[in-house]
């Protein structure tokens, strides 16, 4: 086990936090505030990078300039999939892997691009705050 391996007490905690919340992206800042400030923010990057590294996070930037956000993704099934973001409430899901798979194949054969899907979020709303009353959400 190398030391970017060894699971301290701030990676536990981490760890914990992000299997409470297995659907859900969060700024470092946020992090701070849901672990109740037991962690400093400088001790909450540092240990972000290294669970990254291990490949149980992933970083991406968040819609507009909203930030840098960081998911856990510690299954290996997770890591193959295209993942959606909902702009609203946040909540980041799976892409069907048939519906992935038209996308992959779409982009490959039409643009000529090849799709890095570990690597891949898509940005929009989700059918429950569609589905919200009196909420008008567009495509932009």
């Amino acid at each position: 086990m190398n030391k970017s391996e060894y699971l301290t007490k701030p990676r536990r905690l981490l760890k914990d936090f992000f299997n409470q919340h297995p659907d859900e992206k969060f700024t470092a800042r946020q992090i701070v505030d849901g672990l109740g400030k037991k962690l400093s923010i400088s001790s909450v990057y540092r240990n972000l990078d290294a669970l990254e590294k291990q490949g149980l996070i992933k970083r991406f930037a968040g819609h507009g300039w909203e930030g840098i956000y960081y998911q856990f993704i510690a299954t290996e099934t997770c890591k193959h999939f295209l993942h959606i973001n909902c702009k609203k409430c946040g909540k980041t899901v799976h892409v069907s892997q048939k519906v992935s798979n038209v996308i992959e194949k779409n982009l490959k054969e039409f643009e000529n691009f090849a799709l890095d899907k570990e690597a891949t979020t898509i940005f929009g709303v989700c059918h429950n705050c569609l589905n919200q009353k009196g909420e008008n959400y567009g495509t932009n």
